[in-house]
């Protein structure tokens, strides 16, 4: 049976990294480590409020498991029982998220790089996504919030190397909000009238032109009366224009 072990760490935790390893490591005696969230054997930061997620395949029952995960460095955790397949997201929770990520679109489009208080706008946003369980855009936002972490810890204008990735991660974001936009959202109005309206204008132009023309020659040249009275009209003006 694989478990599901979702661990938040305390507030003032030194170090949740090491933390996070040291129960692994003890877990391990158990079962096997399936998959860390993130993976910290792989040297990746656990960045600030962000739980640390394992998956345990073991046969002990989950009131053996509970002492092992009682420490100081952490606030609360959770076991569950996962089947090891990607459970469907909730559909409130989608609609959440893409609201999310047009807020962090709107407030990146804007930012200052030395804007701290943006920068903290956008890490509490994504810290919110992570919460959701949507897989994909959860494990963007792990990333970007790390490397938010980094910019404020770190002089944020010339830092272009973590700006660039940051960049990158909301980039992965708006993918993400494009693949999955439903209802009204799906539409652009401006991009749907730019597509139909230059066609219906030059409909629309070009027969008015073409018709009035041809049509009063037409009847000029067919009706030797109207002629005659074209021909007199213009003697007139010729003359008027010759006297003054």
């Amino acid at each position: 049976m694989k478990k599901e072990i979702t661990i938040h760490f305390a507030k003032g935790a030194i170090m949740p990294e090491v933390r996070g390893l040291i129960v692994a490591k003890d877990l391990e005696k158990f079962g096997e480590i399936v998959e860390l969230r993130p993976d910290l054997r792989k040297n990746e930061c656990l960045p600030s409020k962000t739980p640390l997620v394992i998956f345990l395949e073991t046969e002990i029952d989950e009131e053996e498991l509970k002492p092992r995960l009682v420490h100081s460095d952490i606030d609360r955790f959770d076991i569950r029982d996962s089947e090891g397949e990607e459970s469907a997201s909730d559909p409130n929770a989608e609609v959440e998220v893409l609201e999310l990520i047009d807020r962090i679109s709107k407030e990146f489009l804007l930012i200052d790089r030395g804007d701290r208080d943006a920068l903290n706008a956008i890490r509490d946003t994504m810290e919110r996504i992570q919460t959701l369980g949507v897989d994909r855009v959860a494990e963007t936002c792990r990333e970007g919030v790390s490397l938010l972490e980094r910019l404020l810890a770190s002089d944020t204008e010339e830092d272009s190397a973590t700006w660039t990735k940051l960049e990158e991660a909301v980039e992965s974001l708006q993918d993400w909000r494009k693949e999955n936009q439903t209802g009204e959202l799906e539409t652009d109005p401006e991009g749907v009238a730019g597509d139909e309206d230059p066609e219906a204008v030059v409909e629309a132009e070009e027969p008015d032109e073409a018709v009035a023309a041809p049509s009063s020659l037409f009847t000029i040249e067919k009706d030797p009366e109207m002629a005659a009275c074209f021909a007199g009209e213009a003697s007139e003006h010729l003359e008027t224009a010759e006297i003054e």
